[in-house]
């Protein structure tokens, strides 16, 4: 899936660039700060996504960054936008499940170290309301989504995984019920181009024999 998460990054980062050219400056010098970081960070994964030997912590620091991001924007924010919120959590779960095809357990270790990070955020500055509740509600609910879909997604990708590895199973045994019968220069041929093997010869020879008892004999 690297090529799914360059994509990924690369739409991130966009986004992000843009929010920050496109958004007034804040007074607020914390804000200020997330609005240059998180784009930051999103570059930053993106240059992982493209070195070989990093490439394969891409997912899981997106993972990661999207609780610190969940945390950052609830200690920060002047109050909870449930429209905003859920909008930046169903992104998310798109991103998680949809493009980058998370793992089960990775995606429930996300979804609900994302939702303790907002009830955490909410009872530590004591911002639990109407708009509190319904946005923590909708969060839940796309977690148990995100879930559901990460394993449904792994259940099939095994059951893929299964009928593949039985289909080189019975290849194998194929192959070696040809090289059993047919000598192996013929046998490498049937395996690299198959169809029908003929060759022509001038004149040739024909021997039928019977060996006597031959049948008891074997």
């Amino acid at each position: 899936t690297i090529g799914r998460v360059r994509i990924v990054f690369t739409v991130l980062a966009l986004f992000g660039l843009l929010g920050t050219v496109g958004k007034p400056q804040s007074s607020d010098r914390a804000i200020a700060i997330l609005d240059v970081t998180v784009p930051a960070f999103f570059f930053v994964l993106l240059g992982i996504a493209f070195v070989h030997r990093l490439r394969h912590f891409a997912t899981p620091s997106l993972a990661i960054a999207a609780v610190l991001l969940e945390v950052t924007v609830g200690l920060t924010s002047k109050s909870s936008d449930p429209a905003a919120g859920i909008a930046i959590n169903l992104l998310y779960l798109i991103i998680i499940v949809a493009t980058l095809q998370t793992r089960f357990r990775i995606a429930l270790a996300f979804s609900t170290a994302m939702v303790f990070a907002r009830a955490w955020t909410f009872s530590y500055r004591s911002m639990w309301s109407n708009d509190s509740t319904l946005l923590f509600v909708f969060m839940v609910t796309q977690a148990i989504f995100l879930c559901l879909a990460s394993y449904l997604n792994e259940v099939r990708d095994r059951r893929s995984f299964l009928l593949e590895r039985s289909l080189i199973a019975e290849k194998e045994v194929t192959k070696r019920l040809v090289r059993n019968v047919l000598p192996p220069s013929i046998a490498d041929r049937l395996s690299q181009s198959p169809g029908v093997i003929a060759q022509h010869h001038d004149s040739a020879t024909v021997l039928f024999c019977d060996i006597i008892g031959f049948t008891a004999f074997a």
